[in-house]
């Protein structure tokens, strides 16, 4: 990208970038996230001033780029690898952060935040991968399109099945319940995790945003129903964070089966 496309690219992202998603709706939610959040004694540490900006940059580009309803069309689809890459960057300031400090309460955090994304990570990426399987891309605005009326049944279904997969993945990505860790001491990181939870929030909607058509008053409806049900199991589900580990692996493995299931029925039909 030279510096005129950047220049231009800049000039059609400002809404994006400092009202919505990003800017001022992301940050107003952000302050909303704060006051739901579970108290716990925060991990005191200090990041340098690169961890803090980026901290809350990363997210911020990444809510600012994820093609939700009435975004401006800014001529640059971002894919889920990209998106993955600037959510998770908080997440990994905050652990390598933590792990500088010697404290071990702080290594204790960041260990729980580690495991956590390691129990939530396969199948959120097995979700990821049946929607990008029934469209055809990794492109956001890809996965966020339904399957057309001549889409086969089996396309369609691994649609739906990747995007309620999506869904229930987030819980131990995102720290939620008895995957919760310690919030980090320092105000930059925090903000950045939080945007995080947002963007991952905003991906596991998209799918779900055609679904009220010509009605744009019922498009709010996914985000608030997913976001309900993610506080449901963030206040619910306490303790017993192995038996939920173990769940979750297994739940894996069953989207694990079922896409081998598509695959080799596939490789049957072009077989015959």
């Amino acid at each position: 990208m030279t510096a005129n496309e950047l220049l231009s690219f800049l000039g059609r992202a400002w809404w994006p970038l400092l009202v919505y998603p990003g800017g001022l709706t992301a940050f107003a939610l952000v302050g909303l996230l704060g006051r739901f959040e579970r108290s716990a004694s925060p991990i005191h540490h200090s990041p340098d001033l690169f961890a803090r900006v980026s901290a809350v940059a990363a997210p911020w580009l990444a809510l600012a780029l994820t093609p939700l309803p009435s975004v401006v069309n800014l001529g640059r689809p971002l894919d889920a690898v990209a998106l993955l890459a600037l959510l998770e960057w908080p997440l990994l300031l905050a652990v390598a952060t933590a792990l500088t400090t010697g404290d071990k309460a702080a290594w204790q955090a960041a260990g729980r935040r580690v495991a956590a994304v390691l129990n939530g990570y396969p199948s959120l990426l097995l979700a990821l991968l049946a929607l990008a399987w029934s469209g055809g891309s990794l492109q956001l605005t890809t996965l966020a399109s339904p399957p057309d009326d001549l889409a086969t049944l089996t396309t369609k279904g691994l649609h739906w099945f990747g995007a309620v997969t999506l869904a229930l993945a987030l819980p131990p990505v995102l720290g939620l319940g008895p995957f919760a860790a310690p919030p980090p001491g320092d105000l930059a990181l925090r903000i950045g995790l939080r945007l995080r939870l947002l963007g991952y929030l905003a991906l596991a909607v998209l799918p779900w945003f055609p679904l009220p058509g010509d009605n744009a008053w019922l498009r709010p409806l996914p985000p608030i129903v997913i976001a309900l049900l993610l506080w449901l199991f963030n206040r619910i589900a306490k303790g017993g964070t192995r038996r939920w580990a173990v769940a979750y692996n297994v739940f894996a493995a069953v989207q694990l089966l079922a896409l081998l299931g598509v695959a080799l029925d596939a490789l049957r039909l072009r077989v015959t």
